[in-house]
């Protein structure tokens, strides 16, 4: 169970960061957040699909594999096996989180803080949090810069969904993979961008995207659904030699 706290001089005195050894902690998670600037590296792995959360909200993510929990990029000795890391990965055991109390609206503030029970935090032997002025180590230091530069990207990423969404452009993906036992296990919850409908736009809506600066991440996340066939085929070696799975037309490989 995590135990999400904010890195203080007072809580984390004399801590230190252990190396990372084992992904046993991203083992679970067959969808990960993705930021823009992933696009373009990401979809050289993983199929980047959209999902809509229990609040209504849209989110970027990277599908890294069709079973619920189940990790594919994540080998049985919890080693990562692909030639990219997402981000919120690399971040780990590292997150912002919003300070409660805030001047006002405008003036969002975020803290550092940790997972106290990712196993990655000692007395000795990996990075300290602190220098001996009580300042950030520099390494730590550094993690706060890149947490911060996720941050920017995550509005940056709401502002993509809530286009895309705003047009009516996406499009639930259904994925149907027959089992051993004869059954069939539908993959759904995730969406793509219709190609047909982005097409369709008038000039104008066409134009807003494009001024927008999004046309490179759709591009990047259209020719990143060929993966899914990886994902596929990687489900069909792990159950049976006779599996087959059902795909949007465009989506066969």
């Amino acid at each position: 169970m995590p135990n999400i706290q904010a890195v203080t001089l007072q809580r984390h005195e004399g801590k230190h960061l252990l190396p990372l050894s084992s992904w046993e902690f991203a083992a679970n998670q067959h969808l990960v957040g993705l930021l823009p600037s992933e696009f373009v590296s990401a979809a050289q792995f993983f199929p980047i699909v959209f999902a809509k959360q229990a609040d209504g909200e849209i989110t970027v993510c990277a599908l890294l594999g069709l079973e619920p929990g189940k990790n594919i990029f994540v080998d049985v000795e919890k080693g990562w096996k692909s030639g990219y890391i997402p981000a919120v990965f690399r971040r780990y055991p590292f997150m912002l989180a919003q300070q409660k109390e805030q001047d006002s609206k405008e003036d969002v503030r975020f803290m550092l803080c940790v997972d106290e029970e990712s196993g990655l935090i000692g007395d000795s032997g990996g990075t300290p949090f602190f220098d001996e002025e009580g300042k950030l180590s520099e390494p730590l230091q550094k993690m706060l810069t890149f947490c911060g530069e996720c941050q920017k990207q995550v509005t940056y990423s709401k502002q993509f969904c809530a286009l895309l969404e705003e047009m009516e452009l996406l499009q639930p993906i259904k994925i149907e993979v027959k089992k051993k036992d004869g059954g069939v296990m539908n993959v759904g919850g995730v969406l793509h961008v219709d190609e047909k409908k982005m097409e369709a736009l008038d000039d104008e809506s066409f134009l807003k995207v494009r001024h927008s600066r999004f046309l490179p991440l759709i591009y990047a996340h259209l020719l990143s659904l060929h993966h899914l066939g990886t994902l596929r085929e990687h489900y069909h070696a792990k159950n049976t030699s006779q599996e087959t799975s059902t795909l949007p037309q465009h989506f066969h490989f």
